[in-house]
């Protein structure tokens, strides 16, 4: 299934009597025994639960088909219920799509179906010939791995929706269109070496998480791909998709022509590092200097010697030489200047003490 942390957490709550910490992984007693020792852990953000003792495991569905005894419509019905929102597909309703997800050698590992309203639902083989409603335990490839696999152009949508409809219009001309499982904002850095070599197009949303997971995706692959180009396409209404786009009547021509304009993409400039002739060319012309030759004015440093060398003599010493505007050490201080003393270890006392002697050796 596809809920929200919130919603199986609203789910969990009312199907456990005790109070639930809100943490994302908890122990419970088991409902499915007599349970004193709290032996069944559910994660709430996933949905998925796990009897220790061997009462199960499983997704949602799977706990409220076994705790009620029923179906899996049912199930999904009871769910709906409890969560105060239609968020499953259920008693025979028809999923609008669905969206294979499978392996470098083809084999199906999951599948997403897609109800009317935005609703999802997962489920994967469970080898008997029918299916788990979870994806405990499931590496989440990436959608038309095997074409992306084979092909030289990539074009890397925001749904499973909007790459089936971009493979659609470009088939035939060697662009594959591929997503990520998680949606925006959560494309994982694994999938990085899938890209190697390629030539890549990211076609984004128009919206703000849009820009943002175009930014991510191409800040993960770009040390791998042969080249990375950010799509905006002209004239999508606020949050429209490259399938607005098409659906708009724009042609797959068209739309080839904008995946060609699309600006290169590189990471964000590093100024920490400059070129030779750069930094050169920013050498001040003259150096202020708090004490001449030793220490420029406006920089940090650091006093380092061996224990009891007099490191907080000297540095006194200094900041008593600056204040006053004499020279330290033989070393010219061209001017007095405003300095303070932060002790954190010695007593003050002592440092008083140190400041008078210092100061009587620097009086006329």
């Amino acid at each position: 299934m596809i809920l929200t942390a919130q919603q199986s957490r609203k789910y969990f709550e009312a199907r456990f009597p005790e109070k639930l910490p809100y943490l994302k992984q908890v122990m419970v007693r088991c409902p499915f025994h007599d349970d004193g020792t709290a032996s069944m852990s559910v994660n709430i953000d996933e949905g998925v639960w796990k009897c220790h003792t061997g009462c199960g495991e499983g997704g949602l569905i799977d706990f409220e088909t076994k705790l009620s005894s029923c179906d899996r419509d049912t199930a999904i019905s009871h769910i709906n219920e409890i969560v105060g929102e239609t968020v499953l597909g259920g008693n025979g309703e028809k999923p609008e799509a669905i969206y294979q997800y499978k392996d470098a050698q083809g084999r199906l590992v999951f599948e997403k179906l897609r109800f009317a309203g935005k609703r999802f639902l997962v489920r994967k083989p469970n080898g008997k010939g029918g299916y788990d409603y979870h994806l405990k335990d499931v590496r989440k490839p990436l959608y038309r791995l095997l074409e992306l696999l084979i092909s030289k152009y990539i074009a890397v949508c925001e749904g499973e929706k909007d790459a089936d409809n971009v493979h659609r219009a470009l088939s035939g001309k060697g662009i594959a269109a591929t997503t990520n499982f998680d949606g925006a904002g959560k494309w994982p850095d694994e999938y990085t070496v899938f890209f190697a070599g390629k030539q890549v197009v990211i076609l984004i949303d128009n919206d703000e998480k849009g820009r943002a997971h175009g930014q991510k995706v191409a800040a993960s692959i770009h040390k791998y791909a042969a080249g990375v180009r950010i799509l905006e396409l002209p004239n999508l209404p606020e949050q429209g998709d490259v399938s607005d786009y098409l659906a708009a009547g724009y042609t797959a021509e068209e739309l080839l022509e904008q995946m060609k304009k699309a600006p290169e993409w590189f990471p964000p400039r590093n100024d920490f590092f400059v070129d030779a002739l750069t930094f050169a060319m920013s050498a001040p012309e003259k150096i202020e200097y708090a004490v001449r030759e030793v220490i420029p004015l406006g920089q940090n440093g650091f006093v380092v010697a061996d224990p009891k060398s007099l490191k907080s003599y000297s540095s006194l010493d200094l900041l008593l030489s600056l204040s006053l505007g004499r020279d330290w050490l033989g070393f010219e201080v061209p001017r007095r200047m405003r300095t303070a003393i932060l002790a954190r270890e010695d007593y003050h006392g002592l440092n008083l003490m140190a400041t008078e002697a210092l100061f009587a050796g620097k009086a006329d």
